[in-house]
């Protein structure tokens, strides 16, 4: 088993970005760790996106595509079940830097 490659967003606002998963209802669809809530079993669990080589199947999993699905699931996936919920670069930014904060035993 490889060691997952370093995955980080400098500009990114991790605890802003649990908030507004919260606030954007991510956690409707997806298991995501610490956040309040429901954890839907829809999607996947968020609990080890850095982990994972690829985002959604489609995308390799690097800081600007997993912000860029988190903004536009269904321009990079018309097939994906993930809605279009109007998140905000910035927003995308914070939730993202969140998301790679979850994996801890790096």
């Amino acid at each position: 088993m490889g060691v997952a490659p370093e995955r980080s967003i400098p500009a990114g606002d991790a605890e802003q970005g649990r908030e507004l998963i919260r606030q954007y209802g991510c956690s409707a669809c997806h298991a995501v760790p610490n956040v309040a809530g429901p954890q839907g079993t829809t999607g996947p669990s968020l609990a080890h996106i850095a982990e994972q080589s690829y985002i959604a199947g489609v995308l390799t999993n690097t800081p600007q595509n997993l912000i860029t699905w988190i903004q536009f699931p269904q321009e990079v996936d018309p097939q994906t079940a993930m809605p279009h919920v109007g998140v905000s670069y910035d927003d995308a930014v914070d939730i993202a830097a969140y998301l790679y904060s979850l994996d801890s035993d790096r």
